[in-house]
């Protein structure tokens, strides 16, 4: 059970060495202005039972 151990103790630093190799580090990247959200353009009410559950009239 201890060399079970020890293999995968040392295989999984090995492998996770060898799946970035080749990968460039990298600054940080510009590319553009900050994100901002969608303005809403359509209004949408829901409706229960034929009422609008804000309103007391339909």
């Amino acid at each position: 059970m201890r060399a079970v151990r020890r293999a995968v103790l040392l295989a999984v630093p090995a492998l996770c060495a060898l799946a970035s190799c080749g990968i460039p580090t990298t600054g940080v990247v510009e590319a553009g202005g900050a994100a901002s959200g969608v303005v809403p353009t359509i209004r949408v009410y829901f409706v229960a039972g034929g009422r609008h559950p804000g309103r007391g009239s339909p």
